[in-house]
């Protein structure tokens, strides 16, 4: 004869998809344009453990670089496309 057991973690305890965090789409965006910007950054979507180490290194210098430069109040220049700049 066969005894249910109740599981160790229940459901509600991992189950997340109605989370307060999965309610704020702006948190999920942001995830997912930090994830995007280190698979470019990185140059393939599953770097090896070091490689992944030293750009998320290279990304912490550029993230504290850019903080640096907003509070001495200078504005990150935007890119200007090539079609569009005057050549004389």
């Amino acid at each position: 004869m066969l005894r249910r057991i109740p599981p160790l973690f229940p459901p509600y305890t991992w189950n997340v998809t109605k989370s307060p965090l999965m309610a704020n789409n702006a948190l999920t965006i942001s995830v997912g344009q930090w994830n995007h910007r280190l698979e470019h950054l990185c140059g393939v979507s599953c770097p090896s453990v070091w490689k992944l180490i030293h750009w998320l290194k290279v990304d912490a210098s550029q993230v504290s670089t850019t903080l640096l430069n907003a509070a001495r109040g200078e504005h990150p220049r935007k890119r200007v496309k090539r079609v569009y700049t005057q050549l004389h």
